[in-house]
């Protein structure tokens, strides 16, 4: 039963990542299942348990099965909002060739501008974790050396012409790359808690074990007393083993992202005349938004930049939204 156990709870890590040893623990022993009884395959599972629950008088096997009803609810609880989900519509911006001349390359449709002898060229590249990712390269072909910082870049989003929805400034590369690394720290930090919690309660619980065995009770009540201790000990193990692996998971996540993004992100660098640089450029993403007008400036060169945004929706979303 236990394997089947960690099983389950293996497969629902990403239900509980981030959450401290004390926060499982507490999940485990105070999950209200109220809901239950509105999914009917959830219910028919927990009347199963409940049945072997009640006829068993092995303390041990019933923590087990405590912790079972639980875990399934999670389980089934986290399918059905998965398979409830609705597709996300594909985002598409497209730029606007009246002010700005334009070039494909590579399937994107680049648009430029020159301004003082600073060159920009900006294409859409996606939406991602919430920000609209552009593609953005300067090149420096003045007499003067010039600075590329994109938290002076900016964006300007209009639902239409009178309705302003938003203003920002670029994602800071920096700030983003260090947010994400404190987050990987955070989760190294809480995976090494929870394996010296696991190992404490491991040397707890066999200490225990000895001076229950050597006590002077009677052989039915040791018997009890050390199921409660073992069974005790296998609910901080199971518990100690999912936040160290979902913590593990997610500080490997946040390596990689960082990685990436280190690599990919348009990064504050002085460009001397004949050089240039490249790379992403993120802005906030609005679902509402019509229009994002991006206003790029380096030294004492701005360039304009107009995209219109398009929802492209399956038949299956349009079919609903009738």
């Amino acid at each position: 039963m236990l394997i089947e156990l960690q099983y389950v709870l293996l497969n629902i890590q990403s239900l509980l990542a981030g959450k401290s040893t004390r926060e499982l623990i507490a999940l485990f022993q105070n999950f209200n299942s109220d809901f239950a009884s509105k999914f009917p395959l959830i219910s028919s599972i927990e009347k199963l348990l409940n049945s072997f629950e009640s006829r068993t008088r092995n303390y041990q096997v019933k923590i087990n099965l405590t912790i079972m009803k639980k875990a399934h609810i999670y389980g089934l609880f986290l399918l059905i909002t998965v398979g409830c989900s609705t597709t996300v519509p594909l985002v598409k911006l497209t730029p606007s060739t009246l002010e700005n001349k334009d070039y494909w390359q590579m399937g994107q449709q680049f648009v430029y501008a020159n301004n003082k002898n600073i060159w920009f060229d900006c294409a859409f590249n996606r939406v991602e974790n919430g920000k609209l990712v552009f593609d953005v390269k300067i090149t420096n072909q003045s007499d003067s050396i010039v600075l590329v910082d994109p938290t002076l870049f900016e964006q300007i989003v209009y639902k239409d012409d009178s309705l302003r929805l938003g203003y920002n400034p670029a994602d800071d590369p920096e700030e983003v790359l260090t947010q994400l690394k404190l987050e990987e720290n955070q989760a190294v930090a809480h995976a090494k808690s929870a394996s010296i919690l696991s190992i404490c309660s491991a040397i707890f619980s066999a200490g225990a074990s000895v001076a229950v065995a050597v006590s002077d009770k009677d052989t039915e009540k040791k018997v009890n007393t050390l199921n409660k201790i073992a069974a005790g000990n296998e609910v901080v193990q199971i518990a100690t083993a999912v936040s160290a692996e979902a913590n593990s998971m997610r500080a490997g996540n946040n390596w990689t992202r960082h990685k990436n993004l280190s690599e990919a992100f348009l990064r504050k660098t002085t460009l001397a005349k004949g050089y240039y640089i490249d790379g992403e450029v993120h802005f906030p993403f609005y679902k509402k938004a019509n229009w994002y007008d991006l206003k790029f400036t380096v030294g004492d060169a701005v360039a304009f930049f107009y995209f219109k945004q398009n929802l492209i929706r399956s038949k299956e979303q349009i079919d609903k939204e009738r």
